[in-house]
């Protein structure tokens, strides 16, 4: 299995190449101005799930009301390094 990296892990190396915060919201919002994430969500576009940049990552997470599915959206290798060169 291909290693997944999150994308608080890309805005940091973003951070460090930029010289500037940029931050994991921010970072959501640059992905949405690029048609890459839709507005109101983190789950980026069919598309670019299947050209091989992102993986949705489910697990459960226990509440008070009890257990619910929550998604995660994170890089893989290809699209971690794509969007290192191009943002």
């Amino acid at each position: 299995m291909s290693k997944l990296y999150s994308m608080e892990l890309l805005a940091w190396h973003l951070s460090k190449k930029h010289g500037k915060t940029i931050g994991r919201n921010n970072l959501y919002k640059l992905l949405r101005r690029k048609g890459i994430i839709p507005i109101n969500t983190t789950v980026p576009y069919t598309h670019y799930i299947l050209c091989g940049w992102f993986k949705l990552v489910t697990h459960l997470k226990n509440t008070s009301v009890g257990a619910i599915e929550v998604t995660s959206t994170k890089l893989t290798e290809k699209g971690f390094q794509h969007f290192l060169n191009i943002l």
